[in-house]
């Protein structure tokens, strides 16, 4: 995952497998990304629950 600054704020990229298929979230506002990344985490949070 990458989070790259841009002149219309934040993109948030994130490749999602084989082959390269990327994944692009255009953030205005830093409060925009930082939910984009909870809601990345929590749900990685609940794929990892659901594999074990």
């Amino acid at each position: 995952m990458e989070v790259v600054p841009c002149r219309w704020g934040y993109v948030r990229l994130f490749n999602e497998g084989e082959p390269i298929n990327f994944s692009a979230v255009l953030c205005q506002k830093p409060e925009e990304l930082y939910q984009v990344l909870a809601n990345d985490l929590e749900t990685e949070l609940d794929v990892r629950r659901m594999d074990n």
